[in-house]
């Protein structure tokens, strides 16, 4: 999860809150 989380610094707050509620649900896959 740490990559994903550098990834969604790298795009923005908004996008980091999409981002973590996707792996809330999808913690294997990650949205693209």
């Amino acid at each position: 999860m740490k990559d994903y989380s550098l990834l969604a610094l790298n795009f923005g707050g908004l996008y980091d809150l999409k981002w973590w509620q996707h792996l809330a649900k999808l913690p294997e896959e990650p949205p693209p």
